[in-house]
């Protein structure tokens, strides 16, 4: 029983202090990362790839906006295939608990416009709204 006990409290202890550490990565850096990570992208095949269009919620660069590339990610197939597609959505996760976003919420009222563009697109504004928050050093935009 005392096992037990001592090994429940342990892995409730690596849980919390795995979830706090992800919180505490400088947020420039897991931007930064993904940057990498969308140009590593943009030089493969797949950037080729239809997908929804996000240009609409790209202008400023919002809650709405990433959370709709997350979901891109998440139900396209061909693009599961990307050898970096799993570190991309882990570290695209990362930046929303650090943004303290919930795009389950906020997607519930993002709907398709039906218009569709190749990835590369979504990708190159993502880099570009990544890219101005690390300038500006705070998130800009609304959700």
């Amino acid at each position: 029983m005392k096992m037990s006990m001592v090994l429940l409290v342990a892995t409730v202890a690596l849980l919390v202090s795995a979830d706090a550490a992800a919180l505490t990565v400088d947020k420039s850096l897991v931007r930064n990362r993904i940057i990498d990570m969308i140009e590593a992208f943009n030089a493969s095949s797949f950037k080729d790839e239809l997908v929804p269009d996000v240009e609409g919620l790209a202008y400023k660069c919002g809650s709405k906006f990433f959370c709709k590339v997350s979901d891109i990610l998440d139900n396209n197939k061909t693009i599961s295939t990307w050898p970096k597609k799993e570190e991309l959505v882990e570290h695209l996760k990362m930046f929303h608990q650090q943004e303290n976003v919930n795009c389950k919420a906020i997607l519930k009222n993002v709907h398709p416009n039906g218009v569709h563009t190749d990835m590369k697109l979504p990708f190159d504004h993502l880099s570009r709204c990544l890219k101005r928050m690390n300038f500006n050093g705070t998130k800009k935009g609304n959700p």
